[in-house]
């Protein structure tokens, strides 16, 4: 009876110990399914937050500060440069953001476009409208939006406000580069040099912007055309005394001439009376108008194209009465003026984007004061003060990438419990199916059969153990074994090569002797100056002296070679070391080789 219990009690201890591990196993690794399901989730979740988010975030808020800094130094150069109050341009700034997004122009070129404006002269609140007018005739086709306010406040300017309005002004601007084959941005440059006298004589805009027009048909430039109108201006308000001769003779005078040139279209009327009086008598043109730039543009205008001018001043006398909107509406739904009223919008946006990052600008600003103080009294520490400092900033970098370490061996320490438990799993099923086999065929019908039973797996499993762990000493001791005869082999061969070495730097310090003592030697002869004196006595013809010089030349030669010989057999040496230090490594690798 007590045999069957030790026996069965046993076989419970196998069993029971078994189901008890299996049951801690199935919670561990559940435990570190979780670790690693949560682990992976937060990597992949930080990558794709990192990459979806927080990079667009940073390129939109860098993007933005860029361009809200940009908008900002546009608008200040008027208030820096040009004298604006900054109470004004505070106040013109949102109009500008709200008119890129109808014009389809960055607020930045808005900016600089005003700024032009406004250093033309035009500081009110006209400015804005100018720069409305301007930045619609850039969206039709026009160019650039500075180079049309140029134009048009030169216009301004030159008739002033009350006569020229900014629609006006841009709708002439607008046919001259229709009618003529020219570009918006050479009128600037022309205009400022012909509009002035234009005006003082009274005539038109738009007639002005005719004549340019038509010379630029013919391949004149815009600057040229401009030239050649102001000379036959002058040349009416001016003329010479020959000039005003030839008027008279034909019936006309300088007064009647600039009473015609005050009308619409007073330019080409005073232009084509002076043709019909030449048509009608022996009087020329170029005895009108006798400066040649005067003469070329009245030919141009005059001649065989004359008709071409006609048509193109009747043209521009109905473009003053066009609205600059009109020209505006007609593009308003190409994918052109959406995507560039998108792009104006956004524009706007960024600066507003900005502005609300602005203070990170002051931080940043705060940040780098602090750093240069920093630096400034890091600069004036002694170097016991800078060395602990400097180990404290080597122990922070170092704190990320020691994080990053110990997050991996947090995950390979995650995966080994996942392995204990799988190992762990195996020995205590097996121990379970042998107590409860044991119990079946009665092997452990009594305590001894019993301990005989387990303990037979244990020891042969502690044998197979030693036998495993003696056969990898063996390895280990054969491995240690050639890894020390290596080590030796590279020990002589180092002594040998640090003997070879130190004979190559005596036999370095023999040569630097030799050289010394030849180069002594040569300056010695050189200061004796034997050659010189040797010359001397030959051309006093003093043979004996001669004789005295050769032998001590000869003297001198000697030791020279001798200084030379042994440099040469430093040389030689140096070869039989080298062949030495050879051979010593050729016998090493046979040695290697035969091991």
């Amino acid at each position: 009876m007590s045999r069957n219990y030790g026996g069965s009690m046993v076989a419970n201890l196998f069993v029971k110990f078994g189901a008890d591990t299996s049951e801690y196993q199935k919670k561990m690794r559940a435990s570190v399914t979780r670790m690693l399901f949560a682990a992976e989730s937060l990597t992949q979740a930080g990558r794709i937050m990192s990459t979806a988010i927080t990079a667009p975030m940073i390129a939109v808020g860098v993007a933005s500060l860029k361009t809200a800094m940009q908008f900002e130094s546009a608008m200040t150069r008027m208030v820096s440069l040009v004298g604006m109050p900054a109470e004004t341009i505070a106040r013109w700034g949102p109009a500008v953001q709200h008119m890129a997004g109808i014009v389809g122009k960055s607020a930045k070129e808005l900016a600089e476009a005003l700024f032009f404006i406004t250093s033309n002269g035009i500081r009110t609140d006209e400015a804005l409208r100018v720069l409305e007018a301007t930045a619609k005739a850039s969206a039709v086709g026009m160019g650039e939006t500075k180079d049309i306010a140029i134009a048009a406040t030169s216009a301004l300017n030159a008739y002033g406000t009350g006569a020229l309005t900014a629609n006006e002004s841009v709708a002439v601007l607008i046919g001259t580069v229709r009618e003529g084959n020219l570009e918006a941005a050479e009128l600037p440059a022309a205009l400022s040099k012909l509009l002035p006298v234009a005006a003082a004589m009274g005539i038109e805009f738009h007639e002005a912007g005719a004549g340019i027009a038509a010379m630029s048909r013919s391949g004149t430039s815009a600057r040229l055309a401009a030239f050649g109108l102001r000379a036959i201006m002058m040349g009416i308000l001016a003329p010479t005394k020959s000039a005003a001769a030839a008027m008279e003779s034909v019936e006309l005078s300088s007064a009647k001439l600039k009473e015609t040139l005050a009308g619409p279209t007073g330019l080409r009327d005073a232009l084509f009376q002076i043709k019909d009086a030449t048509e009608r008598s022996d009087v020329t043109l170029k005895d009108i108008l006798p400066n040649q730039r005067a003469f070329t543009a009245a030919l141009q205008l005059l001649g065989k194209n004359s008709q071409d001018y006609v048509d193109i001043s009747k043209s521009m006398a109905k473009v003053v009465g066009e609205d600059v909107n009109d020209s505006f509406k007609k593009g308003a739904h190409t994918m052109e003026r959406t995507y560039n009223q998108a792009m104006g919008n956004l524009s706007s946006a960024a600066i507003d984007i900005g502005n609300n990052l602005a203070p990170l600008i002051d931080t940043f600003a705060k940040l780098t004061r602090k750093i240069s103080a920093t630096a400034s009294a890091y600069k004036d520490l002694d170097d016991t003060q800078k060395g602990v400092i400097d180990s404290l900033a080597y122990a922070v970098a170092a704190f990320g990438p020691l994080l990053y370490v110990l997050g991996s061996l947090s995950r390979i320490t995650a995966r080994g419990m996942g392995l204990s438990i799988l190992f762990g799993a195996g020995w205590a099923k097996n121990a379970a199916g042998f107590g409860m086999a044991a119990t079946k065929t009665g092997l452990l019908g009594t305590s001894v059969t019993a301990l005989g039973g387990a303990l037979i797996p244990a020891t042969a499993a502690i044998v197979g153990t030693y036998l495993a762990s003696f056969k990898l000493s063996e390895m280990l001791d054969e491995a240690f074994g050639t890894t020390k005869a290596l080590n030796e082999e590279f020990g002589r061969f180092g002594t040998t090569a640090r003997t070879i070495a130190d004979r190559w730097r005596r036999h370095g310090d023999e040569m630097e002797r030799a050289t010394d003592q030849s180069t002594s030697l040569a300056r010695k002869i050189g200061e004796l100056g034997l050659a010189n004196e040797l010359m001397d006595a030959r051309m006093a013809g003093n043979t004996a002296r001669m004789a005295e010089l050769v032998l001590l030349i000869d003297e001198k030669a000697n030791a020279y070679n001798r200084a030379t010989a042994a440099v040469i057999d430093n040389t030689t040496a140096e070869d039989n070391q080298a062949a030495a230090v050879k051979a010593a490594g050729e016998e090493l690798a046979a040695e290697e080789e035969a091991r």
